[in-house]
């Protein structure tokens, strides 16, 4: 049996899938061509023309030639074959045009294929461990190894750009680092490369046991002394100071720095360098002394007697103090008194104070003239909501002092000091 070309073959499919009758070659006297799987068209040797029936287009016959080549002539059956060479021939616009394609095809982009062209339409052959690279018009080039490619290197070579678009070996110490015996450690040696550098000189060496080192002024390293160049260690809650020469010497408690003190004590400057306790009303103000009324004191009904209001402060002897009282009243037509007064032995070397009582009809109030005694009452027969008492005392004997309230006019009605009522004297020496 004789099998046409590939080409031929696919060719001859294709017009078969159209549903052809395959005709008896005209003169023939072999069995007819048959179509077996896979495509291909079998016969026996053909010469002359092979006629498909009912194929549409210009071309109407494959033709073989006596060496089994199958061409369409593009004319009516009986013509003579077009070529001897093998080539597949094909006339309808849009195929193959009569060329002879070996090889690989490519589209040319207009009508038929054609053939492509090793080293400009695909890489060709390279021999070797050749490697191609780009010709810049479209096609390829053998690289040069060196230039367009790092080349081999042998042993531990490295390599470097050498500023002309290609590769050297890369010159070890000058520029990479070298490798190093033992601890060794380079440093650039000013020229563009290295060289060992110095311990001691180039970096810090090392040390034993908990020795610091310090610059040695040359460039280099020495040990540093403890207690000169830094502070030495210390023991339990000891304080370094400078001693004056460069070094370090334990400073004093109270005398380089504030000792530590006990309760609320402030410590003050000395004269001397040091430090000495700070004096309450002396060396800074003393708090003032405050009473206030948690609850509401007994009420009175009576004005023979002034009593306590349970508002007090002890006065210190040769003190000056400015006391202010504000009291909270409740009371009826019996109206109200108040007076400072002491309850021991509180003696003044000079006083004066006023009582201002204030009532529910503000015309009513009552605003006293400077008190220069302790236990001189100031009141007024209205009903009193508040009493301020503003005082000036210079102490002579210590005691306490006190606020006393009465009825202003007997009353049944009970007059009554609120809580929230306070007394507070504030030392000014």
């Amino acid at each position: 049996m004789r099998r046409f070309g590939l080409n031929a073959v696919a060719f001859a499919a294709a017009m078969l899938a159209a549903a052809p009758v395959l005709a008896q070659m005209p003169g023939a006297t072999e069995p007819r061509p048959r179509l077996v799987p896979g495509g291909v068209l079998t016969s026996p040797v053909l010469s002359g023309t092979v006629k498909f029936s009912g194929i549409t287009g210009s071309t109407q016959c494959l033709q073989a030639n006596s060496s089994g080549v199958v061409s369409g002539s593009g004319g009516s059956c009986g013509g003579t074959p077009a070529g001897s060479t093998g080539a597949i021939q094909y006339n309808t616009g849009s195929a193959f045009g009569g060329a002879v394609v070996s090889g690989l095809v490519k589209g040319n982009g207009t009508s038929a294929p054609s053939a492509a062209t090793s080293g400009t339409d695909y890489a060709p052959a390279t021999s070797g461990s050749a490697i191609l690279k780009g010709n810049g018009s479209g096609g390829f080039s053998s690289a040069a190894s060196g230039t367009d490619y790092a080349p081999a290197t042998s042993g531990s070579a490295i390599l470097k750009g050498n500023g002309s678009g290609g590769f050297s070996s890369a010159a070890s110490g000058t520029d990479y680092a070298p490798a190093t015996s033992g601890s060794s450690i380079l440093k650039g040696n000013g020229s563009g490369g290295f060289s060992n550098a110095a311990s001691g000189t180039d970096y810090a060496p090392a040390t034993s046991g908990s020795a610091i080192l310090k610059g040695n002024g040359s460039g280099g390293f020495s040990n540093a002394a403890s207690g000169t160049d830094y502070a030495p260690a210390t023991s339990g809650s000891a304080i370094l100071k400078g001693n004056g020469s460069g070094g370090f010497s334990s400073a004093a408690s109270g005398t380089d720095y504030a000792p530590a003190t006990s309760g609320s004590a402030i410590l003050k400057g000395n004269g001397s360098g040091g430090f000495s306790s700070a004096v309450s009303g002396t060396d800074y103000a003393a708090a003032p002394l405050m009473a206030v009324l948690s609850s509401d004191a007994p009420g009175f009904t009576s004005n023979t007697t002034l009593g306590t209001v349970g508002l007090s402060a002890s006065l210190v002897a040769g003190k000056t103090y400015v006391c202010d009282a504000t009291l909270l009243v409740s009371s009826s037509s019996g109206g109200a008194q108040a007076e400072l007064a002491t309850s021991d032995t509180l003696t003044t070397t000079a006083i004066g104070y006023v009582v201002n009582l204030f009532v529910n009809t503000a015309s009513s109030s009552k605003f006293s003239t400077v008190q220069s005694a302790l236990a001189s009452a100031v009141g007024v027969t209205a009903q009193v909501n508040s009493i301020e008492i503003h005082a000036g005392i210079v102490v002579n004997a210590a005691g306490t002092l006190q606020v006393e309230a009465a009825q202003n006019s007997s009353n049944a009605a009970t007059t009554t000091i609120k809580a929230g009522s306070q007394l507070k004297c504030q030392p000014t020496s």
